[in-house]
């Protein structure tokens, strides 16, 4: 009995230390602050820039003209392939030319025989004119004479008259281009009958280098314009004021050109101008009718603080950047962005020269908490310098 309670006591002991040993090693050690997120962190950028305004507008030939038959007849025959490039003088069309052929023949021989009359006619006045002086004939026979002369000789000139009328109706029968461009496809075939009626279009050609771009300038902004690029178009032109325009599929703003004209009078109803402009088309990458985006650069450049596009945020209350103040705390700043160069933007309003601002783990940061700030490096002020001045 004794060995019994002794093995018992014994296993008991053991049981005990086990216990203790098991609840003593579960005991929560004691706890370790936590670092605060390491963030990048870059001061705003003060740099003169120029400033622009953004638009749009719509291309439009510099010239276009529709080409009609002037003269009726059967189309004989189509000198292009439709959508063609075409030169000033290149014929086009050729309509039937044996009538007006005819017309000119007979012009002709109507002209010839008025000269032949008008010869005679002077021939009588110059025969009475000195008869007149041996007393043969009368005053009154010389007078009869002079007028058949001159009424011989306007026949003459009417006869010329006609007679260029049928070499023009007849030159009209070769239909040419007047300008240089790109042509459109036929619109009447060989064998139709044209200039019937109202005179037939045949085809159209438009001019497509250079060529024009159209839009519409505020009151405030066309002011400002003006007082300082001159009073006239010449002047304008002269002073080099360019704007850059860029279609709907194209990075930035790659084709450069210049204000030609300023329309006389502002729309009442939209309290705009409208304005156009010239742009070099030689690849012929514009067409007419096109959409475009427009960028004007202001023709100063001015102040203004650059932060990274990156490092703006948005929420319900607007365009937010994460500021690093005092103890390295974060702090939510709204601010007014303005205009982007490149991967930099202009802040109108919200924050100050050289104040902390997050610009890689923004997602780390937290209002209201601390943060570990190391500096950037030299990457946005390098973007900035080559970006200020972009058109």
């Amino acid at each position: 009995m004794k060995t019994s309670a002794i093995k018992k006591a014994i296993l008991l002991s053991v049981f005990c230390g086990i216990v203790s040993g098991v609840f003593s090693g579960c005991k929560k050690a004691p706890p370790t602050q936590r670092k605060a997120p390491e963030v990048r962190v870059a001061t705003p950028v003060e740099k003169n820039v120029r400033r622009y305004h953004d638009l749009t507008g719509n291309t439009q030939a510099t010239e276009s003209v529709d080409i009609r038959a002037r003269v009726e007849g059967f189309l004989e025959k189509v000198h292009f392939e439709d959508g063609a490039d075409v030169q000033e003088g290149d014929v086009l069309f050729t309509i039937e030319q044996d009538v007006f052929q005819v017309n000119v023949e007979q012009a002709q021989a109507v002209l010839e025989s008025t000269i032949a009359e008008q010869k005679r006619a002077q021939a009588d006045l110059n025969r009475v004119e000195q008869a007149v002086k041996t007393g043969a004939v009368s005053e009154q026979e010389v007078d009869l004479k002079r007028a058949e002369r001159d009424i011989a000789k306007a026949a003459v000139t009417q006869a010329k008259a006609s007679l260029e009328q049928a070499n023009l109706q007849l030159s009209y029968t070769i239909v040419t281009s007047p300008i240089t461009g790109r042509i459109s496809r036929r619109y009447m075939d060989v064998g139709n009958l044209v200039g019937s009626g109202e005179k037939t279009l045949l085809t159209q050609v438009v001019r497509f280098d250079p060529i024009y771009v159209y839009f519409n300038f505020s009151e405030t902004l066309l002011t400002r314009f003006l007082k300082k690029s001159g009073e006239t178009d010449q002047e304008r032109r002269a002073s080099g004021v360019k704007l850059y325009i860029g279609l709907a599929d194209e990075d930035g703003f790659p084709h450069e050109g210049f204000i030609d004209y300023v329309d006389n009078k502002l729309d009442p109803t939209t309290g705009t101008v409208q304005i156009r402009a010239e742009f070099e088309n030689k690849k012929r990458i514009l067409y007419p009718g096109m959409f475009v985006r427009i960028r004007i650069p202001g023709l100063k450049e001015t102040a203004a603080l650059l932060v990274s596009e990156k490092a703006i945020g948005t929420d319900l209350g607007g365009k937010f950047v994460l500021t690093v103040g005092k103890n390295d705390i974060v702090e939510r700043r709204y601010v007014i962005p303005g205009q982007l160069y490149d991967d930099m933007r202009a802040i109108e309003d919200g924050i100050k020269p050289g104040e902390r601002y997050i610009v890689k783990g923004i997602q780390r940061a937290r209002p209201g908490l601390p943060v570990t700030p190391k500096e950037a490096g030299t990457e946005t002020t390098e973007s900035v310098n080559k970006t200020a001045d972009n058109k």
